[in-house]
C-alpha cells in the first residue's frame, strides 16, 4: 500500500473543480468518474476491475481518475455536483450530466461495472 500504480492514458485527470464540470457538462457519452486513495488495500482491486472495462467500453466511455487524497478538493466537489456521498473506492457513472448509478468498495467488480456501462 502506499505506492502509485502507474495510470494508463485511457484515464482522465482532472486539474481542476471547472474541468471536472466541463467533463460531467458537456460529455456526449457516458463518464465513468473513479475516486481512489492510495493508502487502501481496496483500492487496488477496484482500480484493476475498472481496467479491465478499457477494452470494450474505452471508446464508448470517458474514465476520469481522482486520486481522493492529492485531489481532495475534486473529490469533495464530485460529491458536491452529484449529491452522493463521498466514498473511497467509488465509481459513479453519469450520463447526460446526471448520475445513473454509483457503487463502492467491494461492489466495484468487473462484472457489476459491465452490467451498469449495458444499462
Amino acid at each position: 500500500m502506499g505506492k502509485k500504480p502507474d495510470l494508463g492514458q485511457q484515464w482522465i485527470i482532472p486539474e481542476s473543480k471547472e474541468r471536472l464540470d466541463e467533463l460531467i457538462k458537456e460529455n456526449r457519452q457516458p463518464l465513468l468518474i473513479y475516486k481512489h486513495s492510495y493508502n487502501c488495500a481496496t483500492c487496488i482491486f477496484s482500480k484493476l476491475n475498472v481496467e479491465k472495462l478499457f477494452g470494450e467500453y474505452g471508446n464508448k466511455t470517458t474514465f476520469v481518475f481522482i486520486d481522493v487524497i492529492a485531489q481532495r478538493p475534486i473529490s469533495n466537489h464530485v460529491a458536491e455536483v452529484t449529491g452522493v456521498r463521498h466514498e473511497s473506492p467509488q465509481v459513479l457513472l453519469i450520463k447526460e450530466g446526471e448520475v445513473i448509478q454509483h457503487v463502492s468498495h467491494g461492489a466495484i467488480t468487473d462484472t457489476r461495472m459491465i452490467k451498469i456501462l449495458k444499462e
